[in-house]
Parts: C-alpha cells; sequence; structure tokens
C-alpha cells in the first residue's frame, strides 16, 4: 500500500519493469530515439490516468482493466495545479487542470469546496473532478482564486458558471 497524493504511482518498480518490457518491443521494432521518447511521455500518462474509485468508506482503489487494488491517500487523490478565467464577475468560469492533466471547470457538476481547520483556521479548498474524486487545490491556485473572491451575502468566496463558492467568513479572518 502506498501513500500518495502527487502523481498517484503505485509502484514504481512495477511500472519500470512494464516500461522496460515496452522499450525493448520499441528497439526491436527499430523505432526513433524521438518516437520512442514520445512513446515513454504517453506511458508515464497513462499510468498516471488509472481509473480511480472512492468508495463508501472513503478509500482510493485503483482500477485498469487487469489489475484493482486499494491504496491510501493522506488528502486527495490529484492536485489542481493550474487554473485559468474566461469572464468576469458573476458570468466567470473558472477552468482547473490537475497534475495528471485532467481539466474541468468548476460549476454544478465540479463544485469548488473549503474546508478549515478547526484548530490552525488553515483552509483547505478542492475541486471535485469527476466519479466523486477531488483535487486539492495548490496554495498558489489557491491564493489567485482569493484574489478573485467577492463578498456575498456575507461570504467571501468566487463566482464560476453563474454559481457562488464560499471561500470563507471575511469576519473569520479569511
Amino acid at each position: 500500500v502506498s501513500k500518495c497524493s502527487f502523481q498517484n504511482v503505485i509502484d514504481s518498480e512495477y511500472k519500470e519493469d512494464v516500461w522496460a518490457v515496452q522499450l525493448q518491443k520499441l528497439k526491436d521494432e527499430n523505432i526513433s530515439n524521438e518516437e520512442i521518447e514520445f512513446e515513454r511521455k504517453n506511458f508515464q500518462f497513462l499510468d498516471a490516468q488509472r481509473c480511480f474509485k472512492k468508495d463508501e468508506n472513503g478509500d482510493y482503489w485503483p482500477q485498469t482493466p487487469v489489475e484493482k487494488g486499494r491504496i491510501q491517500v493522506e488528502d486527495a487523490p490529484f492536485i489542481a495545479i493550474i487554473m485559468t478565467i474566461d469572464g468576469n464577475g458573476e458570468d466567470q468560469i473558472l477552468h482547473f487542470e490537475t497534475n495528471v492533466g485532467d481539466t474541468m471547470s468548476a460549476g454544478t457538476e465540479n463544485p469548488i469546496r473549503v474546508e478549515t481547520d478547526p484548530e490552525t483556521r488553515e483552509p483547505s479548498p478542492y475541486v471535485l473532478v469527476r466519479d466523486n474524486l477531488e483535487a486539492k487545490i495548490a496554495r498558489p491556485v489557491f491564493y489567485d482564486l482569493v484574489a478573485l473572491g467577492v463578498d456575498h451575502q456575507g461570504d467571501f468566496g468566487v463566482w464560476s458558471g453563474g454559481l457562488f463558492f464560499p471561500l470563507g467568513r471575511l469576519d473569520d479572518g479569511l
């Protein structure tokens, strides 16, 4: 069992063994070094794109057509590392990209939520990626999100896709 939240690698030795077999096949076919590098990047990307499922107990299960296993995730299985913005104000749409290339737009199907630690008051922001799987919003991206924030009926937050997502309360020291 591996603890991971970045790149979601289950077993790097196994991954390298699989790549070694694939690499030998490519070399046997006299594939150019440029094509091999392209295939290596594809392999790395596809490995990171394993289909993750979160069960009713909160456990994460990576699943491919040939394997299934449980992993422990300390916080969230993905990290939102990029945010882009279309429009402004209540009409703006916030787009996120994760560390494995998933993209989503905050809205009804991909809401933003923030948990605040009751002792430290530290916020932990998330965006839903898919199928009950969330990405933790990276700290620099969260700072950019806060910079877009507005006061709306006593809550401080951001608009995306016509919805308001609270980030916290101004009177709580956000």
